[in-house]
């Protein structure tokens, strides 16, 4: 569990439901959503069963993680083909670049405004969705870079294919913005970084709560104190001034940029970074300390 909890958090930055040691940090907000998210442990379970105390190999691990990716990516799909026909669009038809560019604006906002307000599951309407997206548009600081290159990558499934846009260069189009989402997250979260060093006492990892309340006007970090006692990012050894671990904040749910039934996409960790070079150095050079200190 731990090694595929590690592989996908390093490979995509996902928190896969049921393969965090620590737990979840979301709670499906449905019994529906409950069921998608006990996916990856049961298929784990199921996994485990079958080989018995001998253990999974690392070609049943390698299955493990196929399996799970082809479930994530026909999620994804399913989200995508909602947001299509949200837009009443049929399955086999086709659209113009407005059109498609509102499907992929639907589809992109959603995934970001779940997270946003701790739901999931698909888009129910068309007014629905685009109070989505008229919502994210104002409140997500990445969302001008991800719309952009929603539109670059529709007029690149024009020239490819032409005027009629089908729910294949949808589907195309909505893999290419994904992956720069990622990116996107990931450069919110060290600007994020870079907030938190420009505070007292931010090169320590360790800031006045007071402080930054008041950071960038006020508009971030505005989690309850509640939500930082039980992250275990509140230092209150004097109630009357706490402190907020940085680490443990940054790394946290309410962080987290996209939401699907299956897994969240929060901050990059630099410790998996590290922990990474130091079992590659121990890999390379298990019976020399020297050498795995100089790469580490």
């Amino acid at each position: 569990r731990y090694l595929l909890h590690q592989h996908f958090l390093r490979q995509h930055a996902w928190y896969v439901r049921g393969l965090n040691p620590a737990g979840d940090g979301r709670q499906p907000p449905s019994e529906k959503e409950g069921l998608r998210s006990r996916v990856a442990g049961h298929l784990l379970e199921v996994l485990e069963n079958k080989v018995g105390k001998q253990g999974l190999s690392l070609k049943m691990l390698a299955v493990f993680v196929a399996t799970l990716e082809h479930l994530l990516h026909g999620d994804q799909r399913e989200r995508l083909k909602q947001a299509w026909a949200v837009h009443a669009l049929k399955p086999d038809a086709s659209t113009d670049t407005k059109t498609l560019t509102s499907v992929l604006e639907v589809y992109m906002a959603h995934y970001v405004y779940v997270s946003q307000k701790a739901e999931s599951g698909y888009a129910l309407g068309l007014d629905f969705a685009l109070k989505e997206v008229k919502t994210i548009s104002r409140i997500y600081g990445g969302w001008p870079k991800v719309d952009l290159f929603i539109r670059e990558q529709v007029l690149k499934r024009k020239q490819i294919t032409g005027s009629k846009l089908t729910f294949d260069d949808a589907a195309d189009a909505a893999d290419a913005v994904l992956l720069l989402f990622q990116e996107v997250s990931g450069s919110m979260c060290r600007d994020m970084e870079t907030t938190f060093m420009g505070l007292t006492g931010g090169e320590t990892g360790r800031v006045r709560l007071a402080e930054l309340r008041s950071a960038d006007g006020g508009d971030l970090f505005r989690e309850s104190v509640s939500y930082l006692r039980e992250l275990g990012a509140l230092d209150e050894s004097n109630l009357d001034d706490p402190y907020v671990f940085m680490t443990n904040y940054m790394y946290g749910p309410s962080n987290c940029d996209g939401t699907t039934s299956f897994y969240d996409l929060c901050c990059p960790n630099d410790c998996e970074v590290n922990k990474g070079r130091m079992e590659k150095a121990l890999a390379a050079a298990p019976a020399d300390p020297v050498a795995v200190v100089v790469k580490v």
